[in-house]
């Protein structure tokens, strides 16, 4: 009997009861999950033909050769478990997105007196209050300015805060209110914060009644500054949100879904809408070989488990597999009633249509950015002489001062992207030998890490360290193609090479080229090398700090003892040191600006 009549006869025999079903390859691993109100019934529909061109027959036939199912008590169990299940799994056919540890958080210490609204990724279950999390952190910085222009609120670190004696520059330029030396109550402070907090919440329409109700309440006692102020505030409201907000009549927080889809390509637009008001956009792209609904179903299942808020309304482009389960579970989590629904006509259809534009907009660029990343692959491929087209790029650089403290760091890019999961950090052994640190790195990077494999390895250096590198992987019989970056003798904003000072490209058995200063391949290859500095000097100079102890200090011309003694005293300790500013440093008894200044540069001095 065939694998297909076996695997026909399972799925017959399968319940009609509720519960989440795991479809695996020959191997055994899990490639899909999904849940179901019946078993039977929607794994029995992946045989089948469907009506929106995507034949999922063809996904079934291609790679599952067994089905496993967990039968629940209800189909809201099976949407838990669903979402448990990919986490655990990682089914390569599923939609994953990222956990809520890598969005921006904002925090507020209720317990300081004088709260500072802190970005961060991971909350803490510390009794503080957390907004969010935001998809896009260069938004919501954006957004925190702006708002700190409408009430000064404090940025500075607590530590820094406790140890003020007088206002910083922030207060001249009245973006902070400088409660560190107590030019403002704690009462007023309380409500401006709860005014920014509101605000972050999308109650801009609230907060502007407010303000302007204090500032004819200001006028009337003749408390004209007070009330200018009050002006100001109001119009910088206004200015700063209106601007970007597309307003709808109906003052309700909505999620609006667009979704698009190409081949097996697929892009959603979420338009966010809090208060009635367009606040912010995210995107999200990826491949699926599924149907539209179980698509954007197994999307909206991970969406809103990672930590996101949960609307009023969730408005989606058209029916998704158990959306009923989904307003459901997240009403009972909000603790007030979440509506799903797919608008037909009014405001929502048109904002729905808005997010299907977004979404389209979304695929048609990436499929542009896609081609030009092709196009400069094959520029690289063609000036390098290489035998395939080097989708896959890591770089290595070596990080250390005259020998000590010496580190390397291996960054990857796949199609002209960083690749941060194949980033990697070294500790080395050698000292002041670039190439020993070069011929480390290939060892353990090719020797302890058999996993997917450059199609360039490229090293930031010369002719002596491509021959370093060339040597290991000879030794492990590994067929990976390498090069060499040299720097120009003269480098910086604004520095003309003269004609043989530009960038060189060192290759086993050939002679150094010269790429194009102004090819876009040699912006692609200067982008991957600097990332690869970068990242090693940001490790070389933690490694540095993680050092500096007080014989350390006592380096430093001009520390004696006592000063040694002052500065970790007045700074709290060595953890604190290492993260304190110059000023600060200054601040110390006995220190002053100029000696600030040289430890600042020995604590974070780079290395080459």
């Amino acid at each position: 009997m065939s694998t297909r009549t076996l695997l026909m006869e399972r799925v017959e025999s399968l319940p009609q009861e509720p519960g989440v079903y795991l479809f695996k390859d020959s191997a055994g691993g899990v490639i899909y999950v999904g849940k179901a109100k019946s078993l039977r019934a929607r794994v029995r529909s992946y045989f089948q033909n469907r009506s929106d061109g995507r034949v999922a027959a063809h996904f079934i036939e291609e790679r599952v050769e067994d089905v496993e199912v967990i039968v629940t008590r209800s189909e809201k169990e099976a949407f838990l478990l669903e979402n448990n299940l990919i986490k655990q799994n990682k089914p390569r056919f599923n939609i994953r997105l990222k956990d809520d540890k890598s969005f921006l958080h904002l925090r507020v210490d209720r317990g300081h007196p004088f709260p500072a609204i802190v970005p961060m990724r991971r909350p803490r279950k510390d009794g503080a209050l957390y907004l969010g999390p935001y998809a896009s952190a260069r938004a919501i910085r954006t957004t925190l300015r702006m708002v700190r222009g409408i009430f000064p609120l404090r940025d500075c670190s607590d530590h820094e805060f406790a140890n003020r004696s007088r206002p910083c520059l922030k207060y001249q330029i009245k973006m902070c209110s400088a409660p560190c030396v107590g030019y403002v109550s704690e009462e007023q402070y309380r409500q401006d914060l709860d005014g920014a907090i509101r605000v972050l919440k999308g109650e801009t329409r609230q907060i502007a009644e407010q303000l302007l109700s204090q500032m004819q309440e200001a006028a009337s006692r003749f408390d004209f500054e007070r009330a200018a102020v009050l002006r100001d505030r109001i119009a910088f409201l206004r200015n700063s949100t209106d601007v970007q907000a597309v307003e709808v009549s109906r003052f309700v927080d909505r999620d609006v879904f667009g979704l698009h889809l190409k081949g097996d390509g697929v892009a959603i637009a979420v338009l966010k809408f809090r208060a009635g008001k367009l606040l912010s956009q995210e995107s999200f792209s990826f491949e699926a070989q599924l149907p539209a609904d179980e698509t954007l179903s197994t999307f909206l299942t991970q969406y809103y488990q990672s930590g996101r808020s949960w609307p009023d309304e969730i408005i989606l482009p058209e029916e998704a597999y158990a959306s009923e389960v989904l307003a459901q579970v997240l009403s009972e989590r909000r603790g007030k009633p979440v509506v799903v629904r797919v608008p037909r006509s009014g405001e929502a259809a048109r904002a729905s249509e808005m997010a299907g534009r977004n979404a389209e907009l979304l695929q048609q660029s990436e499929h542009e950015q896609l081609l030009l990343s092709e196009r400069i692959l094959e520029d690289v491929r063609r000036q390098l002489a290489l035998r395939r087209m080097p989708r896959r790029i890591e770089c290595i650089d070596v990080s250390h001062l005259q020998g000590a403290h010496a580190v390397a760091s291996l960054v990857c890019f796949v199609d002209g992207e960083p690749e941060k999961s194949g980033y990697r950090r070294f500790r080395l052994r050698v000292g002041n030998d670039d190439p020993g640190a070069v011929r480390e790195v290939v060892s353990r990077r090719f020797r302890n890490e058999p996993g997917d494999f450059p199609d360039l390895l490229l090293i930031d250096g010369g002719r002596a360290q491509v021959n370093a590198a060339r040597s290991v992987l000879q030794d492990l019989d590994l067929d990976i193609e390498l090069a060499g970056m040299v720097k120009p003798p003269r480098r910086g904003r604004g520095v003309r090479l003269r004609p043989g000072e530009e960038e060189r490209i060192v290759r086993p058995d050939r002679e150094d080229a010269i790429l194009p200063p102004d090819a876009d391949s040699c912006f692609l290859l200067q982008r991957v090398r600097d990332e690869a500095h970068r990242f090693a000097i940001t490790y070389h100079r933690r490694s540095r700090l993680a050092n500096v102890g007080p014989g350390e200090l006592l380096k430093i011309s001009g520390m004696g003892a006592r000063r040694v003694r002052n500065i970790l005293e007045f700074i709290g300790g060595l953890k604190e040191l290492k993260a304190a500013s110059k000023q600060q440093l200054a601040n110390a008894p006995g220190i002053g600006t100029r000696l600030a200044e040289r430890v600042y540069a020995a604590l974070h001095a780079q290395g080459g």
